[in-house]
């Protein structure tokens, strides 16, 4: 098993190797791409997102909001970080953009992570849409599709941190021997086992991803990563506000809910424009959509 990641590491001046090392290796990490007033600042737009889109008597240790830029209007501060906005417009050939999705998770000591997964939707171009995330992440959308995380506590093993197997966004990519595909290749498992998606983080190739906050972490809808365990005392904080070129149109079959039209109001004039095509994430499926 691979031990670093100190090959697909850049500088926030090497915005473009970074992004040509995404290209080859499905993966990257752009040091110091946030200043740390702005990690403080996007905590606590975590916190309140959060606290927004989990019920007041909802429990859990991991805990999501898939709203992100509509319930906290502290997250967008990371829209006027210059050296966040070049990346995002040069990593789509500055292209006219509109927002995509956005979220932030808030995990708590304890939480067992997150099994091996792709991003990308696995259904085929002729497949129908059954929920939300095959709706915004098909394969037929034709750009380049890549998120780009902050762990603002910092990832790490011991935190709960993240891990990736660079290179595994290929199409020809195999994997190694012993597992086989799950879901259309959107996880994998060991042959055999009951269990569904593994969190086996023992993984030949995986590499756990070592950043400080204010670090990106770059990597495509294509590239398997999972989450280890949070096993110290702290509670892990991430987010993330993802674009597309408004030329990928997406026809999602939801309605924008208020908290999109609130967001719609509260943004300066010049940050408007990103909401021309937004779909907004609405926990769709489409067997709700046949029942009402």
């Amino acid at each position: 098993m691979a031990t670093s990641d100190a090959m697909y590491r850049f500088s926030n001046q090497e915005t473009t190797e970074a992004l040509a090392c995404v290209k080859e290796h499905g993966f990257a990490i752009i040091e110091g791409l946030l200043p740390l007033s702005l990690v403080e600042t996007l905590k606590e737009a975590v916190h309140e997102a959060c606290d927004a889109c989990v019920p007041e008597d909802g429990e859990g240790s991991n805990q999501y909001c898939m709203q992100f830029v509509e319930k906290s209007p502290l997250a967008l501060e990371l829209l006027k970080c210059d050296s966040y906005m070049n990346y995002i417009r040069r990593g789509l050939q500055n292209e006219d953009l509109c927002f995509h999705r956005s979220a932030c998770i808030r995990r708590s000591p304890g939480d067992d992570g997150i099994r091996w997964h792709r991003d990308t939707s696995p259904l085929a171009d002729d497949e129908p849409s059954r929920n939300a995330n095959d709706v915004l992440n098909r394969p037929k959308h034709q750009y380049e599709k890549r998120g780009a995380w902050f762990y603002l506590t910092g990832s790490r093993p011991e935190h709960g941190g993240l891990w990736v197997i660079p290179d595994s966004h290929k199409p020809d990519y195999q994997l190694p021997g012993g597992y086989e595909p799950v879901e259309g290749r959107k996880s994998f498992k060991k042959i055999g086992s009951d269990d569904g998606w593994s969190h086996d983080l023992d993984v030949p190739g995986a590499i756990p991803v070592m950043t400080k906050p204010g670090d990106a972490i770059l990597f495509t809808t294509e590239t398997f990563h999972a989450a280890g365990s949070n096993t110290i005392d702290q509670t892990r904080l991430s987010c993330a506000i993802g674009f597309r070129p408004k030329s990928a149109k997406i026809d999602a079959p939801w309605e924008w809910p208020d908290s999109a039209y609130e967001l719609a109001h509260r943004l300066p004039d010049e940050m408007k424009t990103f909401m021309d095509g937004y779909t907004s994430f609405v926990p769709w499926t489409a067997e709700e959509a046949i029942a009402s």
